[in-house]
């Protein structure tokens, strides 16, 4: 016996393409908001640990 294959799956445990579409809007919405403050924060380690090893090479 052959297994036919379905065109299209449109549901998965309830979640639809249109939940999944309204989730990535979001995350898109967010970026703007989340990419400036993880790049600060890495810009303030590196500072951070610049400024550590010149006081203890000092």
């Amino acid at each position: 016996m052959v297994p036919t294959v379905v065109a299209a799956v449109t549901e998965w445990n309830g979640v639809t393409q249109d939940m999944m579409a309204g989730v990535l809007t979001e995350i898109k919405s967010l970026l703007p908001l989340v990419a400036p403050a993880v790049i600060g924060f890495i810009g303030f380690r590196k500072a951070w640990g610049f400024i550590k090893s010149a006081i203890k090479g000092a």
